[in-house]
């Protein structure tokens, strides 16, 4: 009695044909292997680290010893740049560096403790002011308030 038609055993046979044949041939397996395996090597050596940064400014009136500073200074997107604040805000509106940060204690007695300020310009790509603004979870969390950002 001839066996039952079975679907996977089908599956298997076409498959096991297939590979048979492509591996007969020396130039179906030099390309259709090793030809995209090279690519992705190229390809992925290429992209670097993949990392992104943006370039903002500290203001020089923040305190360096608070809680809210060390929770925005640990953050690696953030590459903070140390100038002098009128070459801050030059290069703000030049579009050379994305935002100016600025945090400030809160003085009344509430659960927040601190105030975080983005001060950013029309010249700035605003593709670049959304990751500046990827601290807003982590500023939450840390018990500060991050309220608006200004464009100046």
């Amino acid at each position: 009695m001839p066996d039952k038609y079975n679907q996977f055993r089908a599956m298997f046979s076409i498959t096991r044909a297939s590979l048979k044949a492509t591996f007969r041939s020396p130039s179906a397996v030099a390309f259709g292997f090793g030809f995209p395996l090279v690519f992705i090597l190229v390809f992925g050596f290429v992209g670097g680290n993949g990392g992104f940064s943006v370039d903002v400014g500290l203001d020089k009136n923040v305190d360096t010893t608070s809680p809210a500073y060390i929770a925005v200074k640990n953050i690696s997107v953030l590459n903070f740049i140390d100038k002098p604040d009128t070459v801050l805000n030059e290069d703000l509106a030049k579009g050379n560096i994305t935002a100016i940060i600025s945090i400030n204690k809160n003085s009344k007695d509430t659960l927040t403790k601190y105030f975080v300020h983005l001060k950013t310009s029309n010249a700035v790509n605003q593709q670049n002011v959304r990751p500046a603004k990827c601290f807003k979870c982590g500023a939450n969390a840390a018990g500060l308030d991050y309220p608006q950002t200004n464009k100046g």
